[in-house]
């Protein structure tokens, strides 16, 4: 949807409807009514919830507030098109309005707002400033914000009928309505001129003086019609020809249908022509090819040929994303790396195809050996390669131990699964039929998971919410680190402090409530590498590799321990040994915790020493570790006790291990 001379060009309509930053929320809808001959733009928003954010009083502080991240997405977005509209009329009625999930003073709000809204919040009463109440903190989450022409004449009133009561008093909600007045600014009728009727024209006058010469008062009908009537105006043409937007270009790729031994296979060869026509008048950003409408069919093929995978090669298209019924593909363009393989393949370089395989794994529905207290809910195997005309594959595969390695594949869940309650992990099989399960990185979408794997396979997603297998281990009820330390849990990164629980073997987990977790016990250096190693979804290495000569091959850390050291998170030291049963200190977690974020392709550029300066103990901690600790502090994964200290030398306990992994998690970017 855009904004034109003619108005919304869908009324209603949503906003950069497929934008990704959208995951986990609503997107806003706009829409455009008519008030005594005035328009009113009106924007429905409800941005994505703060669940997962700490509490803001609880036991740490300052807390971390994961959820802001993707508001201040959601907030640049809505904030853009409300400068498009005041980019075509400056003087258009505009209001931003609903619950925003975020304080008048956030850093969400302020990107709202910009330099072009005001927010009427910020006009009542400091008293008055609240519509929703958490843990007995009055808070403002819904919010009314106007454009200029309107915002003088707009008065805000909050009803307080519902926060400051429970359901038992008769609350309807647990927020309270927010009613508005707006003065609409007076209309200046003109008499008819050009044989035009007697009809108001203020608004198309302003809207021609916008895009016209912006010579305010100049009523000359020849330069405002010459700009708008002969499409040459550059805010009504930039989205069309691609320049300076971004957004999604989508082709419905046709399907043929062939069966061999009872299975159905739907198989799409995408043209480059209709790549070409989707792209031509598109915006930069994302092509989507969409394949297999056929709900019978269980594998999918999805094939872009050279000439199609060359259109897609350019420099507006930065991902390509497959979609199938039965999941999807997703992978940064610049990450093809079509001629560098044509020319060690010594083949020209549009004999090169690519080729994205889905299928559902049905063998593994009838396996008994699957975590146990888990559900198995989906099981597909993903393929994704690069193909030569003379028979030859790549496979697209992490090659290198940086994030930069990380594919996406894209998997459907039932609406009625709780998300919060599943895992998905990789699945290998070994010469004697056994099962491993790696635990992957994953997010999720509504019904959609995006996993971040390291290649191609067999993946599954597993629901432990019925039988409450990660509920709680038995000893951390009450404690401060019992939601990321179950969160861990129910994805199977962590374990109980039992050797037998600890070790996660990969074909089995205990229940919780009868298992220990020992929260204030020390870490180990080869509990530590377990834990990063099933954060990041890494694939054990090559056990050809050489270890350390205090780590014995058999032991259940040893695949942990060399894969970590193997992707430079966690080293040895200088006599050749890692010393698995050391405790780490939190100078030495700060330091690995800044290579795990680089490793996912999360770069935080702080400043050496900026934000650990303001700890009392700062002198205290080592020159090696000071530029990790100040990146950590910067963005909440690692903070001062609450006097001022870090304590660069204390072991860190299994809690704050679980703790600053799961904070870790949401900071991760998984760029490609």
């Amino acid at each position: 949807m855009t904004y034109g001379e003619q108005g919304l060009s869908l009324n209603p309509g949503r906003i950069d409807p497929l934008n990704a930053s959208f995951e986990y929320s609503r997107k806003p809808l706009a829409a455009e009514f008519e008030f005594e001959g005035q328009q009113v733009i009106v924007i429905a928003n409800h941005f994505n919830s703060k669940g997962g954010d700490q509490a803001p009083f609880g036991g740490i502080q300052p807390p971390v507030r994961s959820s802001e991240i993707q508001r201040a997405k959601i907030a640049t977005i809505v904030n853009g098109f409300v400068k498009s509209v005041l980019a075509q009329n400056h003087q258009a009625n505009i209001v931003v309005l609903g619950d925003l999930n975020d304080f008048q003073f956030s850093e969400t709000l302020a990107l709202v707002r910009g330099q072009e809204l005001t927010n009427l919040v910020d006009k009542l009463d400091e008293k008055e400033r609240y519509s929703y109440i958490y843990e007995g903190n009055s808070q403002t989450l819904d919010h009314l914000l106007v454009s200029p022409s309107i915002s003088e004449s707009s008065v805000l009133d909050i009803v307080h009928i519902n926060a400051d009561f429970s359901a038992a008093d008769g609350r309807v909600s647990d927020h309270d309505p927010l009613v508005a007045q707006i003065g609409l600014p007076r209309q200046t009728v003109e008499p008819p001129t050009d044989g035009e009727s007697g009809r108001n024209k203020d608004d198309d006058d302003d809207q021609q003086e916008s895009n016209g010469s912006n010579n305010t008062g100049n009523n000359s009908s020849g330069n405002a019609s010459g700009t708008t009537n002969n499409g040459q105006g550059e805010t009504a043409n930039s989205g069309q020809n691609g320049n300076g937007s971004s957004g999604v270009n989508v082709v419905q790729a046709k399907s043929i249908v062939t069966e061999q031994n009872g299975l159905k296979r739907a198989v799409a060869q995408v043209p480059a022509a209709d790549i070409q026509n989707a792209i031509r008048n598109g915006a930069n950003g994302t092509l989507i090819v969409r394949a297999g409408e056929q709900a019978d069919v269980k594998l999918f093929e999805v094939n872009l040929n050279g000439d199609a995978l060359g259109t897609v090669l350019n420099d507006r298209i930065h991902t390509l994303r497959v979609e199938t019924p039965q999941g999807g593909y997703e992978v940064g363009t610049g990450r093809l790396s079509v001629q560098k393989l044509a020319d060690t393949w010594q083949v020209p370089v549009k004999q090169i195809s690519l080729s994205f395989t889905v299928t559902p794994n049905e063998g593994l529905a009838k396996r008994t050996d699957i975590p146990a207290g888990r559900k198995l809910v989906r099981a597909v195997d993903v393929v994704a390669e690069l193909r030569s005309e003379d028979g030859r594959k790549q496979s697209l595969a992490g090659s290198d131990n940086s994030g930069k390695g990380y594919e996406r594949y894209l998997l459907r869940v039932p609406a009625t699964v709780d998300m919060g309650q599943l895992a998905v992990v990789k699945v290998s099989t070994n010469q004697a039929g056994q099962l491993s399960y790696h635990p992957v990185p994953f997010t999720a979408s509504g019904e959609e998971l995006t996993v971040y794997g390291r290649s191609g396979g067999t993946y599954v997603v597993l629901d432990g919410g019925e039988t409450n297998v990660s509920r709680s281990f038995s000893d951390i009820s009450g404690h401060w680190a019992q939601q990321d330390i179950t969160r861990l849990a129910t994805r199977l990164i962590v374990a109980g402090a039992n050797q037998s629980a600890s070790t996660a073997n990969e074909t089995g987990e205990m229940g919780l409530s009868n298992v220990r977790f020992e929260p204030n016990g020390q870490v180990r250096r080869s509990e530590l590498a377990t834990m990063l190693v099933r954060t990041l979804g890494l694939e054990h290495s090559d056990r050809t590799v050489k270890g350390f000569d205090d780590v014995q091959p058999e032991l259940w850390y040893a695949d942990s321990v060399r894969t970590a050291a193997a992707a430079e998170l966690i080293n040895g030291y200088a006599d050749g040994s890692f010393r698995p049963d050391a405790p780490v200190s939190r100078e030495e977690l700060a330091v690995i915790v800044e290579r795990v974020l680089r490793f996912a392709g999360t770069t935080e550029d702080t400043a050496a020493g900026s934000a650990s300066a303001s700890l009392s103990d700062a002198q205290a901690i080592s020159t090696w570790a000071a530029p990790a600790v100040s990146t950590l502090s910067s963005v909440g994964i690692m903070k001062g006790d609450g006097k001022g200290r870090f304590a660069p030398t204390a072991s860190v306990t299994r809690a704050e291990a679980a703790a600053v992994l799961s904070r870790t998690l949401d900071k991760l970017n998984w760029e490609q």
